[in-house]
């Protein structure tokens, strides 16, 4: 799990917005377990496209975050990553697993800052910065708001 800068800024951007969407918007680390906590079955990440720039200092991905079990998109997520750190690097080219896991599999201390948050009549979305050592996450993440309406069932 990632350290959350600036909270008092986190719950001013989140204010007015409801409970399940709040808690969504503000997990700061792997959204994925929060996602299968919420539907009750496993999230997996699905890349749709990486590509590297800079000697693959920069990269650049775009997954989706998808239920095991019914198939249906939890999250669409961009990425621009810059990368120093050697290991990190070598992960993100395997695609084995998401970012955030990246983290803990690696135990590197990160910090979440949420720089934007909006809702739309198709989507929840957030764009936040996770950033550790040798590494910094750009990310924009989509949440379909029909998967959100009721009880995640």
């Amino acid at each position: 799990m990632a350290e959350i800068l600036h909270l008092e800024g986190v719950l001013e951007k989140l204010k007015g917005l409801p409970p399940v969407e709040r808690m969504l918007l503000a997990t700061a680390g792997t959204l994925q377990t929060t996602l299968a906590a919420y539907f009750e079955e496993p999230v997996d990440v699905e890349v749709l496209s990486q590509s590297e720039a800079d000697g693959g200092e920069t990269i650049l991905r775009e997954v989706n975050l998808v239920l095991r079990d019914r198939r249906a998109v939890a999250c669409h997520a961009q990425t621009r990553i810059e990368v120093h750190d050697e290991l990190v690097q070598k992960l993100i080219r395997e695609r084995n697993i998401g970012l955030g896991q990246i983290c803990e599999t690696l135990g590197i201390r990160a910090t979440f800052v949420l720089d934007e948050v909006g809702l739309t009549d198709r989507c929840l979305w957030r764009e936040y910065r996770l950033e550790g050592l040798g590494f910094c996450y750009h990310i924009r993440e989509e949440l379909p708001t029909e998967l959100y309406d009721g009880d995640g069932r």
